[in-house]
């Protein structure tokens, strides 16, 4: 380790570049994972008015509910990167994984709304 220290206008410099980069990556996982996990909000929601409502009679629950309550549990989920010996995954496999989950939730919103429609009718 270097015992060298930053001057002030050194320290100023990574600042002002550092940031900007932090800015614009918040900015942009925000821009892009925020309007999936509002859908995936969107389609709990869908699911909890088709079948806890009517039939357990619990009251419906607002997307903002569901979407907090969605972020409050998914702090304790552990993810795969969280895990000792898990490799690493790059861009590609989080884009994938993101689809497949994104195509899993409009999966079971479909067959949510089948048995809905057309079973429990």
């Amino acid at each position: 380790m270097s015992d060298k220290k930053y001057t002030l206008w050194e320290a100023m410099a990574v600042f002002a570049v550092a940031v900007p980069v932090v800015l614009l990556t918040v900015g942009v996982v925000t821009v892009i994972s925020l309007p999936f996990s509002i859908l995936v909000a969107w389609v709990r929601v869908q699911l909890w008015n088709w079948f806890a409502v009517p039939y357990l009679h619990l009251p419906p629950i607002p997307i903002w509910a569901m979407f907090g309550l969605s972020v409050f549990i998914s702090t304790f989920v552990p993810t795969k990167s969280k895990l000792k010996d898990a490799p690493q995954p790059d861009w590609k496999d989080e884009g994938k994984a993101l689809m497949f989950n994104v195509f899993g939730w409009l999966i079971a919103l479909g067959l949510g709304y089948a048995i809905h429609t057309w079973l429990l009718r």
